[in-house]
């Protein structure tokens, strides 16, 4: 997974720190009650951007195999993968600011049937 970001602090305060994560997050149905576990894939966190300059933050992970996003397996699993940004700002006084930033993403995989279907019709055609 290539990881890219770009901060640019167009303020009077200092950013402290940035991360980012990659998680998984479980969510376990059973009637109306759901329980929700997660874990870490992978965290990076980026170098402190001073008032007026711009940080850029870049690398290339290795996602280890993983199941694929959804109900896949049984009605009552389902797996969430999450990329989330948290830049912490500080402020005038002292006081700190933390922004935070969430985006789903997806892990699909292409079912053997679906695949050997289209192999079979692009060699009809």
């Amino acid at each position: 997974m290539d990881i890219g970001m770009q901060v640019v602090n167009g303020s009077s305060a200092c950013v402290d720190s940035t991360h980012i994560t990659f998680q998984q997050r479980l969510v376990l149905k059973a009637g109306q009650r759901s329980h929700t576990a997660s874990a870490l894939i992978f965290s990076i966190s980026g170098q402190r951007v001073r008032p007026g300059a711009s940080g850029f933050y870049h690398d290339v992970i290795h996602v280890p195999p993983l199941p694929p996003t959804g109900r896949h397996c049984c009605q009552v699993l389902s797996i969430e993968y999450v990329v989330q940004v948290k830049i912490e700002a500080s402020g005038v006084l002292g006081h700190s600011e933390s922004l935070q930033l969430s985006v789903p993403v997806v892990i699909g995989t292409v079912p053997f049937e679906n695949s050997a279907l289209s192999s079979a019709n692009l060699g009809k055609q």
